[in-house]
């Protein structure tokens, strides 16, 4: 593993651990499973127009969450109205089924479509690190400057209107920051397992964490070690990288879980 994909890896994983602990506390895990399989639909389109795969899966995720906000937003109250699920997965197989047919279309084989679903380090292009390191620091640069507000709006939306927080402008950046750093990640990571990249180190912190601030840092630290370790994993032994890297970080999230009930009984 280069050091320039070590930096990248451990940029995503940093950029992650806020996004992760807005999905666990506003309960978005479901979202981000569906935004991982606008992924496919990204690749297809990216293929099939000669577009960059990075900027194409960014360009559709963000289609898919302006559709979703259209879809609650028009259909939230009235005799069709319809529950937040089930507008997401209209979306996420929908997505998912145009994204094969597409691929299909291309000629894709199979290993390369494995690539995508799994992770591989070794379609990670020089375009493709500088494109994960921008958006890293972009989202890292957004939580920083919305991190208060967007604090307060997921503890309590009337609270977040009384301080005069724009809470569906607010929402639309979270759920936009969101699908953006799910687009990049899963060049790493996969479409498959990248939603676990987001939740299970945030569930591991909020074990041990007593605050915000707390939990934030303990996400990224169990972000950044699943990550580097996953990596390692992968490549002494010759396989995809996104698996191992869950497998470490529910690992992680299995030992503080234990470690928490241990320290409890005393």
């Amino acid at each position: 593993m280069s050091l320039e994909i070590l930096f990248v890896a451990i940029a995503v994983a940093i950029a992650a651990a806020p996004l992760g602990c807005f999905v666990v506390w506003r309960r978005m895990a479901y979202f981000g499973d569906a935004l991982s399989h606008s992924a496919l639909l990204g690749v297809g389109v990216g293929i099939i127009f000669g577009i960059a795969e990075p900027l194409a899966i960014i360009l559709v995720a963000l289609l898919f969450v302006i559709c979703f906000s259209s879809f609650r937003n028009q259909y939230r109250e009235g005799d069709t109205s319809f529950s937040t699920d089930t507008i997401l997965g209209i979306l996420a197989h929908a997505s998912l089924a145009l994204g094969i047919m597409l691929i299909s279309f291309a000629g894709l084989e199979a290993i390369d479509i494995h690539d995508y679903l799994f992770g591989a380090l070794e379609a990670i292009t020089p375009f493709i690190m500088g494109v994960m390191v921008l958006v890293a620091g972009l989202v890292i640069g957004i939580f920083i400057y919305l991190w208060n507000g967007l604090l307060l709006m997921t503890h309590s939306k009337e609270l977040a209107h009384a301080e005069g927080i724009n809470v569906a402008a607010h929402e639309f950046v979270l759920m936009a920051t969101t699908a953006t750093m799910i687009a990049v990640a899963v060049q790493i990571v996969g479409i498959l397992p990248i939603t676990a990249l987001l939740i299970i180190p945030a569930a591991s912190a909020q074990i041990i964490a007593h605050s915000p601030e707390r939990m934030l840092v303990y996400t990224a630290g169990f972000s950044v070690l699943s990550m580097v370790a996953g990596l390692m994993l992968s490549i002494t032994y010759n396989m995809a990288s996104g698996p191992p890297i869950v497998a470490v970080a529910t690992s992680l999230f299995t030992l503080t879980l234990i470690a928490k009930k241990v320290s409890s009984t005393k």
